[in-house]
């Protein structure tokens, strides 16, 4: 969009394209392609709010389990905070519900052969804050070969970029960044799998 975060980045607007159109997972097209002499307008129903981490992780239906997992453990009111008394801004490394099948099928021994038994952990939201960074938009030009990412958790990871983008976590578990650069305005998204 248009709007900028503190960084002056432009900030992420989830559209979901279904009948009828959704943005950010709230507010819903009411009139669209009205063309008028300088561009189009389309006509929503309610006014659309600054979008925070958790805002668009709501939005978007291929983080369905992150957003699960993140009420569960009542970490999405730290993700809604933009205030900078919460850690934020933030960079969150979200697994798509891809990815958290990806970690059942990971290991055949080790327990975890449903999202619920992911969702029943006793340590989930060390899991969970083990993908973010606090006090940090690190954006894919900050992403070197090499760098060691300092989550707000105990542990780090590494990112290799000779291919792509790839995490190797402590156990030497991997995932590629698919998508980077979401901005919300208390921080910014990279999508693994």
């Amino acid at each position: 969009t248009v709007g900028e975060g503190e960084e002056v980045e432009a900030l992420d607007l989830f559209i979901e394209a279904t009948t009828p159109v959704v943005l950010n997972g709230s507010a819903h097209v009411t009139q669209a392609d009205i063309e008028v002499d300088n561009g189009v307008v389309y006509v929503i129903d309610k006014v659309l709010e600054l979008p925070t981490i958790a805002t668009l992780i709501a939005a978007n239906p291929e983080f369905s389990n992150l957003e699960t997992a993140l009420l569960q453990q009542g970490l999405e009111i730290t993700l809604s905070n933009t205030d900078g008394t919460m850690q934020d801004p933030f960079t969150l490394f979200a697994p798509t519900d891809g990815g958290f099948q990806a970690l059942v099928n990971l290991n055949p021994m080790d327990g975890l052969t449903t999202l619920q038994d992911i969702l029943d952990l006793t340590n989930l939201t060390d899991i969970l804050l083990y993908h973010l960074v606090g006090n940090d938009r690190i954006r894919s030009g900050d992403i070197s070969n090499g760098v060691v990412i300092n989550p707000l958790t105990a542990g780090t990871f590494s990112i290799d970029t000779t291919s792509g983008i790839l995490i190797t976590d402590a156990q030497m578990t991997e995932a590629n960044i698919i998508a980077t650069n979401v901005t919300a305005v208390n921080g910014v998204i990279h999508t693994i799998d």
